[in-house]
Formats: structure tokens, sequence, C-alpha cells
């Protein structure tokens, strides 16, 4: 049987997750025009300030939704606090670090807040599928970001090794959620 109130669509259980792929996405946007570019930091810089505000609210609250694979819990909400204030401490650090360097470009805002995005949707799943999808939107802005400075070397051996690593990581990830899942659905059986 299932449980009505699990099986609500609910987005305020995403809410702080919805608030960041916005802000990235209006972030990609801007970033396109020349003339806009100085206002993507600025644009990260609220979306995960929104993003703490609501993840903030979630504390206290005890719900489930899309059919059980969130939850809404402290556990989740702490994390979602955490995630959001160490973000805007990297996008603010990170605003200076770039400039300095000389490779500041839009898109490195957009990612930071893609990865922070997937890091929120681990925190509040139940699911291994949902687990590791929020690993997966974590892990591939991170990929990026460790290759960002695309002239040089160090940078861009760093992102191919990070991404090569991560492959390997997600495929054992992977065989293990498929372990685990027959296992499950061979005790299912033999009962």
């Amino acid at each position: 049987m299932i449980d009505l109130t699990a099986a609500s669509i609910d987005f305020s259980l995403v809410g702080p997750e919805i608030a960041l792929m916005a802000a990235a996405s209006l972030a990609l946007l801007v970033g396109c025009k020349k003339a806009w570019e100085k206002f993507v930091p600025a644009i990260g810089l609220i979306g995960l300030i929104i993003s703490l505000w609501l993840a903030i609210g979630q504390i206290g609250h005890q719900s489930s939704g899309f059919y059980g694979t969130v939850t809404c819990d402290n556990f989740g909400a702490t994390f979602k606090v955490i995630f959001a204030g160490t973000s805007i401490l990297a996008l603010l650090i990170a605003r200076h670090f770039l400039v300095a360097k000389g490779y500041e470009r839009p898109e490195f805002y957009a990612l930071l807040l893609f990865a922070t995005s997937g890091m929120m949707i681990m925190a509040n799943s139940t699911d291994l599928v949902v687990i590791f999808l929020g690993l997966e939107i974590m892990s591939v802005p991170l990929y990026v970001m460790a290759g960002f400075n695309r002239k040089a070397l160090d940078s861009n051996e760093a992102g191919i090794k990070y991404f090569i690593m991560g492959a390997f990581a997600s495929g054992f990830l992977l065989m293990g959620i498929a372990f685990i899942y027959a296992a499950a659905r061979f005790n299912a059986y033999i009962a």
C-alpha cells in the first residue's frame, strides 16, 4: 500500500535545490552577454542566500514526498545549511582568487551552484538512485572546476585525473547498488 503523504509531489521539500538551479541557469544566461558578466557573482550570491534561507526554514519540519525518495528532516536541513554557508564562503573567496589569477569566467559561479545543489539532493534522499543522481549532479561540475584554468597543465591534469577517479568510483557505487537490489529481490523471492 502506498502512503499518500509520501506519494505527494511537494516542491517545498526541494526548494533550496530549485533556488540554486534557477540561479545557476540565470547566471549562465546572464554570463552569455559580455557587458553583463559582472552581475554573475551577485546572482550566484543571491541564489545561495535564498537557498540558505529556505534550508533554515526546513529545520524542525518532518515530511516526505516524491514517493518516499525525498525526506525533509533536521539532519538533511542541517547539511543543506552547511553546504549553502560553505558555498557562500567559497564564492566570496573564489571571486578574489580568480580575479587575481586572471581567469575569472562567469560559468565558474554556475558550476559552483550546480555542485552545491547536488550536495543538497544527496542530503535529503532516501533512495539509492536519487543519491546517485545527486552525486553525479555534484561531481560533474567539480570535474570542470578542477580543470578550470585551461592554460595551465596542472589544472588540465587535475581535471582528467579527477574525472577518471570519479568514473571508477561511480562504477563501483552503481555495482554496489545493483548488488543491494539483487539481494533484496532474492530475499523477497525466497520469502
